[in-house]
Protein backbone atom coordinates (compact mmCIF):
# COMPACT_ATOMS: atom_id res chain seq x y z
CA UNK A 1 0.00 0.00 0.00
CA UNK A 2 0.82 3.30 -0.67
CA UNK A 3 2.12 5.51 2.30
CA UNK A 4 0.73 8.27 1.37
CA UNK A 5 -2.39 6.63 -0.20
CA UNK A 6 -3.01 4.80 3.13
CA UNK A 7 -3.94 8.45 6.00
CA UNK A 8 -6.36 9.72 2.51
CA UNK A 9 -8.22 6.16 2.64
CA UNK A 10 -8.29 6.24 6.31
CA UNK A 11 -10.02 9.69 6.65
CA UNK A 12 -12.27 8.84 4.10
CA UNK A 13 -14.05 5.76 6.05
CA UNK A 14 -14.08 7.75 8.85
CA UNK A 15 -16.01 10.78 6.57
CA UNK A 16 -17.98 7.99 5.03
CA UNK A 17 -19.32 6.71 8.08
CA UNK A 18 -20.24 9.50 9.37
CA UNK A 19 -23.09 10.23 7.04
CA UNK A 20 -26.37 9.05 7.96
CA UNK A 21 -26.94 5.65 6.12
CA UNK A 22 -29.92 7.18 3.36
CA UNK A 23 -27.31 9.56 2.15
CA UNK A 24 -24.73 6.50 1.95
CA UNK A 25 -26.89 4.42 0.35
CA UNK A 26 -27.94 7.29 -2.63
CA UNK A 27 -24.32 8.44 -2.75
CA UNK A 28 -23.19 5.05 -3.42
CA UNK A 29 -25.60 3.80 -6.00
CA UNK A 30 -26.13 6.31 -7.95
CA UNK A 31 -22.96 8.39 -7.74
CA UNK A 32 -20.79 5.50 -7.59
CA UNK A 33 -22.66 2.51 -9.17
CA UNK A 34 -24.36 5.00 -11.86
CA UNK A 35 -27.71 3.23 -10.92
CA UNK A 36 -30.30 6.03 -12.02
CA UNK A 37 -32.25 8.22 -9.85
CA UNK A 38 -35.07 6.70 -10.61
CA UNK A 39 -34.53 3.29 -9.90
CA UNK A 40 -32.84 4.47 -6.20
CA UNK A 41 -36.02 6.85 -5.40
CA UNK A 42 -38.25 3.97 -6.39
CA UNK A 43 -36.16 1.48 -3.74
CA UNK A 44 -35.98 3.74 -1.03
CA UNK A 45 -39.39 4.75 -1.12
CA UNK A 46 -38.54 8.39 -2.42
CA UNK A 47 -39.11 10.88 -4.90
CA UNK A 48 -36.95 11.23 -7.94
CA UNK A 49 -36.37 15.25 -6.41
CA UNK A 50 -36.07 14.24 -3.31
CA UNK A 51 -33.00 11.32 -4.56
CA UNK A 52 -31.07 14.48 -6.28
CA UNK A 53 -31.05 16.71 -3.10
CA UNK A 54 -29.84 13.58 -0.85
CA UNK A 55 -27.18 12.93 -3.30
CA UNK A 56 -25.87 16.65 -3.83
CA UNK A 57 -25.86 17.20 -0.13
CA UNK A 58 -24.23 13.60 0.49
CA UNK A 59 -21.56 15.19 -1.96
CA UNK A 60 -20.98 18.35 -0.10
CA UNK A 61 -21.31 16.52 3.50
CA UNK A 62 -18.70 13.87 2.27
CA UNK A 63 -16.23 16.69 1.40
CA UNK A 64 -16.63 19.05 4.27
CA UNK A 65 -16.48 15.69 6.71
CA UNK A 66 -13.33 14.59 4.66
CA UNK A 67 -11.79 17.87 5.12
CA UNK A 68 -12.69 18.54 8.71
CA UNK A 69 -11.05 15.21 9.84
CA UNK A 70 -7.53 16.02 7.64
CA UNK A 71 -7.95 19.43 9.37
CA UNK A 72 -8.06 17.82 12.40
CA UNK A 73 -5.51 15.56 12.21
CA UNK A 74 -3.03 17.90 11.20
CA UNK A 75 -3.80 20.11 14.10
CA UNK A 76 -3.16 17.04 16.05
CA UNK A 77 0.51 16.11 14.96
Amino acid sequence: MDELAAPCREHLNEAWESLPLREQRVLWHVGVLGVPAGEVAESLGLGIGSVGKILEGARMELGVRYREIVHREASAG
